[in-house]
């Protein structure tokens, strides 16, 4: 299942710490099966919870996942998270256009089985 979440840069005023982030993200936990396209799980309600004392490129990051109600006998094999990074540059001389570099995806964690 593919949940996105979109972090958006805030940069802090020069001497101020970057301000932290607090997000949660709810789905209802229904989702295409991976091996067979005419059905659908559901896995009950999952909760996101996504937190950060100070957002910045080494900060820390805390992630927690939370299934509220799942079926019984859920096995779960695999979890990841992947950052797409994704910015433009605009110029003070409006004559030059502004550039969107190719996204770039990176990898954050994958806990296996």
């Amino acid at each position: 299942m593919v949940q996105p979440l979109w972090l958006i840069a805030n940069p802090s005023p020069e001497g101020e710490l970057p301000s932290g982030l607090e997000i949660d993200v709810r789905n209802n936990g229904r989702l295409r099966a991976l091996d067979n396209q005419d059905s659908d799980i559901n896995l009950g309600p999952i909760s996101l919870h996504v937190s950060s004392p100070h957002l910045t490129v080494a900060s820390l990051l805390f992630l927690s996942i939370t299934f509220e109600r799942p079926p019984e006998g859920l096995k779960i094999m695999s979890v990841s998270a992947h950052i797409l990074q994704s910015f433009d540059i605009s110029f003070t001389d409006k004559t030059i256009q502004p550039v969107k570099p190719t996204p770039q995806k990176k990898l954050l964690f994958w806990v296996d089985s």
